[in-house]
């Protein structure tokens, strides 16, 4: 087993090798506008959800009330 600090490069380059090859194709390759606003917009709705979450997960601790557990999250998952 290799030590802490070395598996922690390693994946850390491993993810990081995801934007240069990202930017790699960016560069080389002619993509239309609409992919690139499909991938950004896609982007954007995934950061949105990711916040939405990490905020909703507090507010429901400190609740403590199953029925407004149950109310909000019913809502939130009906939509607008």
């Amino acid at each position: 087993m290799s030590p802490l600090w070395l598996q922690a490069g390693l994946w850390g380059l491993l993810a990081g090798f995801g934007l240069v090859l990202g930017a790699a194709i960016a560069f080389f390759a002619e993509l239309s506008h609409r992919l690139i606003a499909a991938v950004m917009g896609f982007g954007g709705g995934v950061l949105i959800a990711v916040l939405s979450v990490d905020l909703y997960q507090p507010a429901l601790i400190r609740t403590l009330r199953p029925r407004r557990v149950v109310r909000s999250t019913g809502c939130a998952m009906a939509g607008p």
